[in-house]
């Protein structure tokens, strides 16, 4: 690398953009979450779904929980437990925060259950 393709920056030095192979999936993450049913993906999840309309309670995977307190949307996907604190948009976001993996593992997953 010559010393003109490096640009120093205030931090220290800054390489140029490395051109790496990177994953692309054959679905984006939108289709791959329109895809998935989210009551039947949360039933499966957390076994028994309480509630009525759009919400639904269930018991929390993320602490022990006695009592049903995570909140679940199945229009839209999102969670959000009143006791832990525990919340995200959508399904892939839940499977991040159980199963502790980044985005495109937890899509990865849902693109087989889908």
């Amino acid at each position: 690398m010559t010393r003109q393709q490096i640009k120093p920056f205030r931090g220290g030095i800054r390489r140029p953009f490395s051109r790496r192979r990177e994953h692309r999936p054959d679905r984006s993450a939108e289709s791959v979450l329109a895809a998935v049913n989210v009551e039947a993906f949360y039933m499966e999840a957390l076994g028994n779904l309480a509630g009525h309309g759009d919400w639904r309670t269930a018991k929390c995977v993320f602490h022990d929980d006695a009592h049903a307190s995570l909140r679940i949307n199945v229009q839209h996907g999102g969670f959000a437990c009143m006791t832990c604190g525990a919340k995200g948009g959508s399904v892939a976001r839940f499977i991040m925060k159980r199963d502790d993996m980044g985005f495109a593992n937890a899509l990865r997953l849902l693109e087989g259950l889908a």
